[in-house]
């Protein structure tokens, strides 16, 4: 029983609504529902689904219990974190004891400033640091769409006892991009009561060590069934350049900023996946 806020055209609704025995889906876009409807028509067989035009807010008529909850791409355009706060205390007034609330496309709060200098960068990549510097302010200044810090999830457990586990996650892709950058998904696992955390039978420290993925593979094959592994300071090969620039536009010297060459150290996080 699925519950998606901000639907939009049915992106994820044609690929989830088949599987799922009810979807309910809500948007503020007029345009972007009759879309929703007009896909689900097409794909036909998907009496269970059924699409309302309000806000994330508003929880009228939704019916429930859901156990699982969506909200995709449209946390961004939420006023404040508040408003982020108050659907969710809406969303757990209408979730089954145990279930999920995914909640994609996150934008990071610690990595806005990267984010900014490195679309700056891009648009003029010749200009001196003190410019690229100003420059970056006044678009973290217009910035008006909501950036919040992955420890914003973490802390909600203390607010919300019925969230027992929350899962914070880099977006995957082989492309780097500002989804792939600068973006998180996260996961808040609903239960009566927490689970046990295991702990790892061993940690290697990534960057400390100078571990690679080969070194990590051979870690892998030779750990007995069941060993749980733990990995600590992996150096982001996604983030490298743009961290680089940015501490740039914090120091000293003058001149355009000239990319770093790759760290040897640093892992892709779609490669770990692989």
């Amino acid at each position: 029983d699925v519950l998606e806020i901000g639907c939009g055209t049915g992106m994820l609704l044609a690929r989830v609504a088949p599987h799922v025995r009810r979807y309910r889906g809500t948007d503020l876009s007029a345009y972007a529902l009759a879309q929703a409807d007009a896909l689900r028509a097409h794909l036909g067989g998907l009496e269970h689904v059924h699409v309302s035009r309000q806000p994330a807010h508003d929880f009228t008529d939704l019916g429930g219990p859901f156990d699982t909850a969506i909200l995709n791409s449209v946390v961004q355009y939420f006023p404040s974190a508040d408003y982020l706060l108050a659907v969710i205390a809406g969303l757990l007034a209408r979730m089954t004891a145990t279930g999920a609330i995914f909640l994609g496309d996150l934008r990071s709060l610690p990595l806005l400033a990267s984010y900014h200098a490195s679309v700056e960068h891009h648009r003029t990549p010749d200009v001196e640091r003190r410019e690229l510097h100003a420059r970056v302010g006044r678009a973290m200044l217009r910035d008006n769409e909501l950036v919040l810090d992955p420890r914003f999830f973490s802390e909600l457990r203390a607010i919300f006892p019925q969230i027992v586990a929350v899962e914070v996650e880099p977006k995957r892709g082989a492309f780097h991009n500002e989804l792939t950058l600068f973006r998180y998904d996260v996961t808040l696992r609903l239960g009566p009561a927490a689970p046990a955390a295991a702990a790892p039978h061993a940690w290697r420290d990534v960057a400390g060590e100078g571990m690679t993925l080969a070194d990590l593979r051979r870690w892998l094959a030779a750990a007995a069934p069941g060993t749980l592994l733990g990995l600590r300071n992996l150096p982001n090969a996604r983030l490298q350049a743009v961290d680089d620039l940015r501490r740039w536009l914090t120091g000293d010297g003058e001149g355009p900023w000239q990319a770093p060459p790759p760290d040897p150290r640093a892992w892709d996080p779609e490669a770990l996946w692989a």
